[in-house]
């Protein structure tokens, strides 16, 4: 018996991009010591698309640099003039190397208008450990 060989031929289908029709959108970043993070959402927070050190094929300790970042906020505003979006809120949380770099990026470019600046960075409330019982005399 022979059996023949099918040979599937799978096709990359770009994804059709809808622009938006209000033209309003979110940039959130979440920067840590080992990445930036990006991600381009709508006003009701359905998000759009995402960005990375290691979507843009950096492995590593170079996820974490001042150049990578500022790769990362190029790619997502190409991407937010892709979806039609000219007028952004910037959401920054935590700290690490690429904020300041990705900040800069989006606030330098002439195509985006900045409606706000928010740092969503958590603070510590509490006052450490409770104390233990002092002893009885």
């Amino acid at each position: 018996m022979l059996f023949k060989e099918k040979k599937i031929i799978s096709k990359k289908s770009k994804k059709k991009i809808k622009k938006i029709s209000e033209g309003r959108g979110i940039i959130n970043g979440y920067f840590t010591f080992n990445n930036t993070i990006l991600n381009l959402s709508k006003e009701n927070g359905e998000v759009l698309t995402q960005c990375s050190g290691g979507s843009l094929g950096f492995k590593g300790s170079k996820k974490s640099t001042f150049y990578v970042a500022q790769k990362i906020a190029k790619e997502i505003i190409k991407r937010t003039l892709e979806y039609g979006i000219n007028t952004v809120k910037i959401q920054v949380k935590k700290i690490g190397a690429g904020r300041d770099a990705v900040i800069r990026e989006i606030l330098e470019t002439k195509e985006l208008k900045i409606e706000e600046l928010i740092d969503k960075t958590p603070v510590v409330m509490g006052g450490g450990t409770r104390s233990r019982k002092k002893p009885r005399k």
